[in-house]
């Protein structure tokens, strides 16, 4: 590493309060009861804590057994099991996933919650899977909510939420030691300890991750972090969570173009997050929490050298000059929130409350002058659930946001559920969400801006010269944004039934969806002549590399399709889950949008990646089987049809040029895990092997592209998915 930031000094951040986003969260945290229920109870859809069949919105509740059955490396990789996510690696270290498609590198329109703290980088808006500072050890389950829920979680709940809980720190209390090898000089480490003082229980957990990446590319991966746990119970009616943590991470970067030279990309990430729970004597409840996040990135690359003398007077004389790209970012995240849970009938169960949020973006060269690098978002929100009888409930959500970008956003939801008997249970709801632009987006301004010398380092001399570029800089923007950037909007309608069979062993969970976006954000060239430009002055309008982009809302979608999923318990020993999706998706520029604000060139490569981004079919499918002699295994197969990603995929006005295309390929992913557990009288051992991609190699993300269609050549390598062996060995013991 090149750096070993000093624990304690990060790990001081500022602390404060804090809302849960579930009712009586800190009391259910870690409970059994919560999982061993005929269907499990879940807490993130409402903030209310409801049956698995009682969800305004289609859930996904990935438990222990299914990730240990998995074998995921990353939390990505746990994600394969959700009907309609699709997962690729950018590179060895940048892990993507993304609901129904229409996604980059970033995972944009995902909203992540782990332990209710939003996991979201004002910076690049979206969600880096690598820098969590979390161990998938350390999980309790996953719930993923299978659309827009905005109405819960606010702003950025756009397409889907991944909501992590973690296990609570009474559980697995002892010493436990991790230590992993396998494929590609991988050698990762963790250290917990649990313990309990009194009425307090507390983990300390602390790992190092480390691999040379894929075959093709330099993307190693050198990380390593240390997290922590607090769970208090003060006294019988108020309990307080507190958790922290910090990674220090040095990661090999991806090769983007031709002219890329490998480099390396540091990146810090550190949060608190305090939370107090207190519950009143006529039942009701109240929470408030608070969460800070933080994160510094840098990468610094020689792109080129300019030879201005090269073009002739006025010129001659010019000192040659190295154009670096560089991204030194840094942000910080604090957020306040309240909440009262109520019941002010036997049949009405209330939350409301509200929230306070400031991000704080610091960063060079990435802004307009003067721009305000602090975006303020304040929130309220109402959630309810009526029982119209034993068999028909009502559920209803609002969330009212203001931002300084976009204004004021509204995100109301309506839903009915119907059990029409205790097998069969309908739900009929509506949705809309919002996704905030960043500071970015709104104000973003990246160029070259280079004082010239002459003559070896001699002050600019030459009148001609600075008449044409108005002083001694030369300034050349890549990006230029305009400004006034509206939200994002998704309309979601969906249709489900769920299904419980054979005393609730296989349960059948069926989506039918139609969803509505619209003033989606899209890169564009900039119209007109960009105003701080002067290189253009210099060269003329016939410069080649005269121009830049900019951020507008520029398309819309409508998506359909369906999905369903199985989990059946065969006995105590056999346990099957499957699922299968079917997406259909349109894409169009939106209707106030003439061919002088984006060039029909454009128009059809932002249409043509929009309806390329979704897999119409994928389906997996996991058998885990425990045996005798305390041993298990995990059979995963996946499938995901073809797809590209937005960033990574060729111009579609150019068919000829279809060669340089680097995103996916259609590929079917068979992984397979087996477990063995021998009992000592001081504790646990634990043997895993891990085997991934037996069903040959493939690339869900960057391919390999070439010089010409002839394909003989190789112009930029891709993230190679190849067949990978791993082996684990574990130690718990008090």
């Amino acid at each position: 590493m090149n750096s070993k930031l000093s624990f304690s000094g990060l790990l001081l951040l500022p602390v404060s309060l804090f809302a849960a986003n579930a009712e009586n969260t800190l009391a259910m945290l870690g409970s059994e009861a919560m999982y061993l229920d005929d269907m499990p109870v879940i807490i993130s859809a409402t903030r209310l804590s409801q049956p698995l069949n009682e969800s305004p919105v289609a859930t996904t509740v990935i438990d222990r057994q299914m990730i240990d059955a998995s074998g995921a490396q990353s939390i990505p990789d746990i994600l394969r099991l959700v009907p309609g996510f699709t997962v690729g690696y950018l590179n060895g270290n940048s892990p993507v996933a993304t609901y129904h498609g229409q996604s980059d590198r970033l995972s944009k329109r995902i909203q992540l919650v782990i332990d209710g703290r939003s996991v979201y980088l004002p910076t690049q808006a979206g969600v880096s899977w690598s820098d969590l500072i979390i161990s998938i050890d350390d999980i309790e389950r996953l719930e993923v909510i299978r659309g827009p829920n905005a109405s819960t979680y606010g702003n950025n709940a756009f397409q889907s939420v991944v909501s992590i809980t973690t296990k609570h720190a009474s559980e697995e209390r002892g010493h436990y030691i991790k230590g992993s090898t396998g494929a590609h000089d991988t050698a990762d480490a963790i250290y917990r300890f649990s313990g309990q003082s009194d009425n307090l229980d507390y983990r300390v957990s602390m790992g190092t991750k480390n691999n040379t990446g894929t075959d093709l590319l330099n993307d190693s991966t050198e990380t390593d972090y240390l997290s922590y746990r607090l769970d208090y119970q003060i006294d019988l009616s108020t309990q307080l969570y507190y958790s922290g943590g910090i990674q220090d991470s040095l990661y090999g970067d991806v090769l983007e173009t031709v002219s890329d030279m490998d480099n390396e990309v540091e990146v810090t990430t550190a949060f608190q997050h305090l939370r107090l729970e207190h519950h009143l004597d006529d039942g009701n409840s109240f929470s408030m929490q608070y969460y800070y996040n933080y994160t510094k990135s840098f990468s610094s690359e020689l792109v080129t050298t300019i030879s201005l003398s090269d073009f002739g007077p006025p010129l001659t004389n010019i000192d040659d000059f190295d154009v670096y790209d560089t991204y030194d970012l840094e942000s910080e995240r604090h957020d306040l929130e309240l909440a009262y849970y109520f019941n002010p009938g036997e049949s009405l169960r209330l939350v409301t409350g509200g929230s306070i949020r400031k991000d704080k973006v610091i960063a060079d060269n990435v802004f307009h002058p003067n721009t305000d690098n602090s975006l303020f978002l304040y929130r309220y929100f109402a959630h309810g659930e009526y029982s119209v009888n034993n068999n028909f409930l009502i559920n209803a959500g609002l969330t009212y946001e203001k931002n300084d970008i976009s204004g004021s956003d509204l995100a109301p939801r309506l839903a009915f559920i119907y059990h029409l008997t205790d097998q069969h249970t309908f739900r009929l709801s509506g949705s809309k969400a919002t996704r905030t632009p960043t500071i970015f987006d709104e104000n973003g301004y990246v160029a070259i801006q280079q004082q010239l010398t002459q003559d070896g380092g001699q002050p600019l001399n030459n009148p001609l010269l600075e008449t044409i570029l108005d002083g001694d800089i030369l300034i050349d923007p890549f990006i230029y944004a305009s400004g006034d950037v509206d939200s994002e909007k998704i309309t979601s309608y969906e249709l489900g039934w769920m299904i419980q069979l054979l005393d609730s062993k296989l349960i059948f969970d069926i989506k039918l969806f139609s969803d509505e976006t619209d003033k989606l954000i899209s890169k564009i060239d900039y119209v007109g002549d960009v105003p701080t430009e002067n290189i253009d002055d210099l060269f003329g309008p016939g410069y080649a590399g005269e121009g830049a982009k900019d951020s507008i809302n520029a398309a819309k979608t409508e998506t359909h399709g369906f999905e369903i999923s199985s989990d059946y318990q065969i006995n105590n020993t056999w346990r099957l889950y499957a699922y299968y999706s079917y997406i259909e998706i349109k894409a169009e520029i939106i209707s106030d949008l003439t061919d002088s604000d984006i060039n029909p060139d454009r128009q059809n490569t932002i249409i043509g990646r929009l309806e390329e981004s979704v897999p119409k079919h994928s389906y997996g499918a996991m058998l885990m089987k425990q045996w005798e002699n305390n041993l298990s295994t995990g059979l995963s197969v996946y499938h995901v049809g073809d797809m590209d990603w937005l960033d990574q995929t060729h111009n579609r006005y150019d068919p000829t040029q279809s060669f340089t295309d680097r995103s996916a390929e259609e590929y079917t992913r068979v992984d397979l895990v087996v477990r063995k557990s021998h009992k000592t009288s001081g504790g646990e051992v634990d043997f895993s092997l891990i085997l991934q991609n037996l069903g040959g190699t493939h690339f869900d993300y960057t391919r390999t592209n070439f010089t010409d269609a002839s394909q003989q050549t190789v112009n930029i390598p891709g993230s190679e998915q190849d067949r990978r062996g791993y082996f684990e060995l574990a130690f718990k013991f008090n």
